[in-house]
């Protein structure tokens, strides 16, 4: 039964190779960028801001790897906060992504968020905006909570690509596995955020 398992798989595998290799697009991505998003990540933040700068932004560096039609996104945000401190942002996700028509590429993606707070004496790690203290980062990825990312990318050439991206929260953690959390609540959704990605192929 296991040596069936593996040749099927390996079949599988096999046939996804052939299917991407005589597709028009590469197989293979790998692309780096720089992100720009509202610095209190919610889309209904929009709302409360009066006089619109550079402070009520965030920025942040993204890499997102393309292996057929899976993909891997990891992604880091720098800010402010009321207090100036300084806050970074961390996104890992998967998922699949599929190009459409050589011109656009659409994403869906699922993975945690865990935020850091330093105040300039000690950093604090931040889950689904409480503080957490003397946990170790697997234990924060344990309890972080999951986000599902969609991403919208056009293809302007070979090389750069301008995209979109909006990322909804979930209850759903590694540390509960409850299935059912992976449906995003009505608060959840107005907790949404979203960004705008500029993006360079290198591979």
């Amino acid at each position: 039964m296991k040596k069936l398992k593996m040749v099927f798989l390996v079949a599988v595998i096999s046939c996804m190779l052939v299917f991407a290799v005589s597709q028009e697009q590469d197989w293979f991505d790998f692309s780096v960028g720089i992100s720009f998003a509202l610095r209190d990540g919610s889309l209904g933040a929009l709302k409360d801001i009066k006089d619109f700068s550079a402070k009520d932004l965030k920025f942040g560096l993204e890499a997102r790897t393309k292996l057929l039609f899976l993909e891997f996104d990891i992604s880091g945000n720098l800010s402010a906060t009321d207090k100036n401190d300084l806050k970074f942002s961390g996104l890992m996700v998967a998922g699949i992504s599929e190009d459409l028509f050589g011109v656009a590429r659409l994403g869906l993606c699922l993975g945690p968020v865990i935020d850091y707070v330093h105040d300039g004496q000690r950093g604090t790690l931040i889950i689904d905006g409480s503080p957490i203290s003397e946990v170790s980062f697997s234990d924060a990825l344990n309890k972080s909570h999951f986000h599902l990312r969609g991403t919208l990318d056009f293809l302007l050439g070979p090389v750069i690509k301008l995209g979109a991206a909006v990322s909804v929260p979930t209850d759903f953690t590694l540390e509960k596995h409850d299935l059912n959390s992976l449906l995003p609540t009505k608060e959840r959704f107005a907790d949404s955020s979203f960004s705008l990605v500029i993006q360079m192929t290198l591979i």
